[in-house]
């Protein structure tokens, strides 16, 4: 039986913000030794990874979250900071943080909630809204010190963007860039574009 696509609703990342964070991966690469450095065009935020879906599945979700975000208004977000999941010493995820504003949080439960009323399950993890640029280290020795030594942080100097929709990302594993948008879903007063 062939496997369902996977799927996750998202946030798109402003052209500028992704130009300044490629900038900042070439400038750092030889140094910041990942194994993987994700493609530009992939850079986005997670709200709701929803795992392999069915089509009809999908269909509902669209629906449902279309609904469920019509009345989050419009808000700014900008680049801040860089961090790692995993250990400290050999990261597993290299990634960009984001300002916070309370609507981006109100979006995100209210994605997850649209998505619950599907039956569709989520891990109880608080949310922590980041880009991932890299994947698994890979360097000589501590990645805490090959972070200081780069002073990488100074490189974010973000403008902000304005965020006025969230999308419905699906994974191609063999592909790069390797996520496509689906279904654009539109905040309150945003016409669809």
């Amino acid at each position: 039986m062939a496997q369902h696509p996977h799927y996750f609703i998202g946030l798109t990342v402003s052209e500028d913000a992704r130009k300044e964070l490629h900038t900042m991966e070439q400038r750092h690469s030889q140094t910041l030794l990942f194994k993987k450095w994700v493609h530009p065009q992939d850079y986005h935020i997670t709200l709701a990874f929803l795992g392999g879906s069915s089509d009809s599945q999908i269909e509902k979700v669209k629906q449902e979250v279309r609904e469920y975000v019509k009345d989050i208004p419009p808000f700014s977000l900008a680049l801040k900071g860089v961090g790692t999941f995993g250990k400290k010493d050999e990261p597993r995820i290299f990634w960009a943080g984001v300002t916070e504003p309370k609507e981006l949080h109100t979006l995100q439960r209210q994605v997850v909630h649209a998505c619950e009323t599907l039956d569709f399950t989520f891990d109880n993890k608080p949310f922590r809204p980041h880009i991932t640029l890299s994947r698994k280290w890979k360097g000589e020795g501590s990645y805490q010190k090959h972070v200081e030594e780069s002073q990488i942080e100074k490189d974010l100097t973000s403008s902000s963007w304005k965020v006025t929709n969230c999308v419905l990302f699906r994974t191609h594993l063999d592909r790069t860039p390797k996520y496509e948008i689906i279904a654009t879903f539109p905040f309150g007063n945003v016409e669809e574009e």
